[in-house]
């Protein structure tokens, strides 16, 4: 009989410890939750980004996309694909795609003189910079 009390005070006891901890998790939680973090996440911060581009009403069904990839063919971070992807993914319907072949494209620059490059490639474009290193080309007389 006292083996059977022993287990019920046991399993009572683990019972209120578990309400316990569950409590407290759930009073940290409380107090960190943040509302407006479920709105920063990555792809919306890149979203607000690209968005800031001015595009004009004419731009046509496609756009080209430069990025560090072209500066320097050997920097291949992973970064530099989803931000590709998330860019389609942002100016759709348009259609972008890979290359300076284009009479507009957008730019994605982090590496140390992306400047030059782009004044040394596009020469006689129009090249607005939207600040993160985003820039936006329009080549003239295409």
């Amino acid at each position: 009989m006292l083996r059977y009390y022993v287990k019920t005070l046991a399993i009572i006891l683990l019972a209120i410890f578990c309400l316990y901890f569950s409590f407290q998790n759930w009073m940290n939680i409380q107090r960190t939750w943040n509302p407006s973090l479920v709105l920063n996440d990555p792809e919306s911060r890149w979203e607000t980004k690209i968005l800031a581009i001015k595009l004009p009403a004419k731009i046509g069904n496609q756009i080209g996309y430069v990025a560090d990839w072209d500066l320097n063919p050997a920097y291949n971070p992973v970064d530099q694909d989803e931000e590709y992807v998330l860019t389609q993914y942002t100016l759709a319907p348009l259609i972008v795609r890979k290359g300076s072949g284009y009479e507009w494209m957008v730019g994605n620059f982090t590496l140390p003189g992306a400047n030059e490059w782009l004044s040394r490639n596009f020469k006689g474009a129009t090249i607005n910079y939207y600040g993160f290193g985003i820039y936006l080309i329009h080549r003239t007389g295409q």
